[in-house]
């Protein structure tokens, strides 16, 4: 996603609206106001269960859930795993939330409610892990681990668990990110969040197909492959020789 002003991986700019999962897989570029999942929150907006993963680059305002926000809005129960790539040290930045708006303080701001940012992956001079009130910064191991979201009173289970029907989000654990259990119902989504080797680790679980679209996983013998049917998905793990 490339732009100016306002960009953002799913939304440039949102203007009092309710968002709920709303995921991300790619690269954001702009020059202010540019975040993984929103460019600016321009007034009171309520967004439940997203995430991004990828990169952003900005000259200033930019942050890797958020880039700037105006007055009073929650984010809840959201994460970035997202990569400064701006290559520049000035400007306000930050692993969660850019710059909020200095003339709306407290409580008229942006709340930030069990939601998290990758300490690992932001690789920028600024970002504030100890700063709750911006999302809380965790490891890239932490935000692989099913107990870190289950404290923080998620929606989440493990693909191939009884609960895991019933639930927003999923995790293979050790393995993947959270992801809303919604992409692996589309072919069309697991395109574009970042293809079918994002997820696959989460297949089978205890030998139970992850979700009700997965219908089969073999392998037939350097690559993992796909391929889709009317109705069935299937799943192809190829193996060089050596």
């Amino acid at each position: 996603v490339t732009g100016e002003y306002e960009v953002g991986g799913v939304i440039g700019r949102t203007d009092n609206g309710a968002l709920v999962e709303l995921a991300f897989h790619g690269d954001v570029v702009g020059v202010e106001q540019v975040g993984g999942v929103v460019g600016r929150f321009y007034d009171a907006d309520n967004l439940v269960a997203a995430y991004a993963i990828g990169t952003v680059s900005a000259s200033d305002q930019v942050g890797g859930f958020l880039g700037f926000a105006d007055e009073e809005a929650i984010v809840e129960n959201s994460f970035v795993a997202i990569e400064d790539d701006s290559n520049v040290s000035t400007g306000d930045r930050d692993g969660f939330v850019g710059l909020r708006d200095p003339s709306n303080p407290p409580p008229r701001s942006l709340k930030v409610l069990s939601s998290f940012w990758d300490v690992d992956v932001w690789g920028s001079v600024d970002g504030s892990p100890e700063d709750a009130s911006d999302g809380v910064g965790l490891s890239s191991g932490e935000l692989r681990s099913l107990a870190t979201f289950v404290d923080a009173g998620w929606s989440i289970a493990v693909p191939g668990s009884d609960a895991f029907e019933d639930v927003t989000w999923g995790l293979c654990e050790g393995v993947t990110y959270p992801f809303l259990t919604w992409v692996l119902d589309s072919p069309a989504a697991l395109d574009v969040l970042g293809g079918l080797e994002v997820y696959a680790p989460c297949a089978v679980v205890d030998g139970r197909s992850s979700n009700a679209a997965l219908r089969s996983l073999s392998l037939v013998g350097g690559s993992l492959s796909r391929a889709f049917d009317a109705d069935v998905v299937s799943y192809a793990v190829t193996l060089a020789p050596g």
